[in-house]
């Protein structure tokens, strides 16, 4: 219903309408599938939604002419996976008046946004798994890049998850070499910088509820005292947003 809805705002785009041989047109669409505040993000993997600053959107269009209508279509979701990318193929190709190996649809992958699953959840609801089973993949982003707080956040979504009563017993795992990608080894002065800032990452998360890493086997992997200096430069940067948080790494790996 909601397709359709979206569908009747172009040109020609009534299910059962002709064109010309030669004509060729389009018919865009759009809806508003914004979440709600509270709403998991990235399938729990980061914070989850505390205020809208940009709206989330369906759009697409009908192209109309070229046999049976043919639909394209984005989300501005993080993933739609399984069953669910079936439904929506679905829904808007009976919208549309066409098949549904007619229908294109992709998702953004912004991580400030939900994941929508039903295989997923089936298969948790069929099967019984217990919170053991289950491991959570918590996003870890690289240092040099992060302007917005996304380290800050992913160490804030590892203690709520933990904390969570409906989620007790679960794994919380993070892929540990991404938080210093494009990073040098060591700082000039040669104190260890991409595993000094992967343990500082540990050093912080392992309290929180992080049980699990993806590492590197030959990381000495270790919790660091409050005064190891990559520590303490570390806690100051991840408290820091845009590009004060950049210039304290920049000091940290010229020290």
């Amino acid at each position: 219903m909601l397709c359709a809805g979206w569908l009747g705002s172009g040109h020609d785009a009534a299910p059962g309408g002709s064109l010309g041989a030669a004509e060729f047109r389009v018919a865009t669409f759009e809806a508003d599938i914004t979440i709600p505040i509270g709403h998991a993000c990235m399938g729990g993997g980061v914070a989850d939604a505390k205020e809208i600053v940009d709206p989330l959107f369906a759009r697409g269009f009908v192209y109309l002419g070229a046999g049976e209508r043919i639909v394209v279509a984005a989300l501005d979701w993080c993933q739609c996976n399984n069953d669910s990318y079936d439904r929506w193929r679905d829904v808007l190709a009976r919208a549309a008046g066409t098949k549904l190996e007619r229908v294109m649809l992709s998702t953004v992958h912004q991580h400030d946004a939900p994941i929508c699953d039903l295989t997923a959840q089936r298969l948790l609801d069929e099967h019984g798994l217990v919170p053991d089973d289950v491991i959570i993949d918590v996003s870890i982003s690289a240092l040099a890049a992060d302007t917005t707080g996304m380290t800050r956040a992913a160490l804030e979504a590892v203690e709520r998850i933990a904390s969570d009563p409906q989620l007790a017993g679960v794994h919380l795992c993070g892929g540990l070499s991404n938080i210093a990608q494009q990073l040098p080894a060591t700082t000039r002065s040669g104190l260890p910088l991409r595993e000094g800032l992967e343990n500082a990452f540990l050093t912080q998360a392992i309290p929180r509820g992080l049980d699990m890493i993806i590492g590197t086997p030959w990381r000495d992997y270790r919790l660091l005292p409050a005064d190891d200096p990559v520590y303490a430069a570390f806690s100051e940067i991840v408290a820091l947003d845009g590009r004060d948080a950049l210039r304290r790494l920049l000091q940290l790996q010229r020290s």
